[in-house]
């Protein structure tokens, strides 16, 4: 490498990540374009993850390894590595994904063609033997991506890239959300600015049984529970109840009685009126968004309407037919297929429209996270 700073700074996060480590280093050191860095954090592993760190960096100086004497815990690595990025974008990969070879100049691409403050993308989902399986959100209409925000993170944090500035300016993750300080950084990002979103997949996303996401998943529910309300809140500039909220993002519950499900149809108005007023989508975004509330009324009103045939009703009042919803685009037909299933699925109980679902769940005693050694520990400067 030069003494010029890169245009990437790549941010890679290490806990005992032996079996896969040499897989994601790799992908990233065959990219099409090779104006990188790759600044990889190991968080006091206990395995041979060091060594293997040593042994790149001492043939490639594009590998900037960092060793943490002591565990500190989930995204506290993410930081320390942003705050040492010198690219102009940073990008994010866990060491056990893969980054498609094409990735970064793809979405250094796309970031500079559209001024967005950060970009996501479409991902495929691999095993541990890293067999291919299902690809994610190849259909998504990238007008739709800072809407579905508002309600649930669903991409994969090894497919963001964003702008290092954008990424100071809020100071990075916030260690205080703990399980779903992804989901509300990227948020955070789409208060700043557009996030774009490429429909090929440039990430493999490694699904295994040793995962934090597979450890940890009620607790990353929780907390993306909390931070889609926050956000909601946020954009209404005033509070919400939770169940209400949690009706409309998971529209394939029964609700409580007609008044909560009249009221879940009150908030997609209101949210639908306050992102318009805050983001000012073109038309063809606002009718997608209002396709999108659309799908999620028919979806409550198809799993109440037993019940509640009046209420479920009223919520449907003025809004397109089903099939006129289906055959808006085949991302809408995809999700109705998703939802469907759940639907079938019967519903997980009622939701109470003053709490929320996830209230009462406790952390494991003694539990090492970010934000319990954030609190403990400042991270160290620089």
């Amino acid at each position: 490498m030069t003494s010029v700073d890169p245009t990437v700074s790549v941010c890679m996060a290490c806990y005992n990540s032996t079996p896969f480590l040499r897989l994601a280093l790799d992908s990233v050191l065959a990219q099409t374009r090779d104006d990188f860095e790759l600044i990889v954090v190991d968080d006091a592993s206990s395995d041979a993850s060091p060594a293997i760190l040593r042994e790149y960096a001492a043939r490639d100086r594009r590998v900037r390894p960092v060793f943490n004497p002591e565990n500190r815990g989930i995204h506290v690595p993410n930081v320390q590595a942003a705050r040492l990025a010198r690219g102009r974008y940073v990008a994010v990969l866990d060491a056990d994904d893969v980054a498609e070879p094409g990735r970064l100049a793809e979405q250094v691409a796309l970031l500079e063609r559209s001024g967005a403050v950060a970009c996501l993308s479409a991902v495929t989902a691999i095993d541990a033997q890293g067999r291919a399986g299902e690809t994610f959100d190849t259909l998504l209409p990238p007008g739709l991506v800072r809407w579905r925000l508002a309600f649930r993170y669903g991409f994969v944090h090894s497919s963001l890239m964003a702008r290092r500035e954008a990424l100071a300016a809020l100071d990075y993750y916030d260690l205080r959300v703990r399980h779903a300080a992804d989901y509300d950084l990227v948020s955070r990002l789409g208060r700043l600015g557009e996030i774009a979103f490429s429909n090929t997949p440039l990430t493999r996303y490694r699904v295994h049984t040793d995962s934090y996401s597979q450890a940890r998943q009620t607790r990353i529910d929780r907390d993306a529970e909390l931070t889609a309300l926050t956000n909601a809140m946020e954009l209404l500039g005033r509070p919400v109840a939770p169940g209400v909220f949690h009706g409309l993002r998971a529209p394939w519950l029964a609700l409580r009685d007609a008044a909560a499900l009249l009221a879940v149809g009150q908030l997609t108005d209101a949210l639908e009126q306050a992102y318009a007023e805050r983001y000012r989508p073109d038309p063809e975004t606002r009718q997608l968004i209002r396709t999108d509330l659309a799908l999620r009324r028919h979806g409550l009103a198809a799993r109440n309407r037993a019940r509640l045939p009046e209420a479920s009703a009223a919520i449907l009042a003025g809004q397109p037919a089903l099939a006129d919803v289906l055959g808006r685009s085949a991302y809408f037909s995809q999700r109705w297929q998703a939802l469907s299933r759940r639907l079938d699925a019967g519903s997980e109980g009622e939701i109470d429209e003053g709490r929320s679902p996830f209230a009462g769940i406790a952390e494991e005693e003694g539990e090492v996270d970010g934000q319990e050694k954030a609190e403990r520990r400042p991270l160290p400067a620089g």
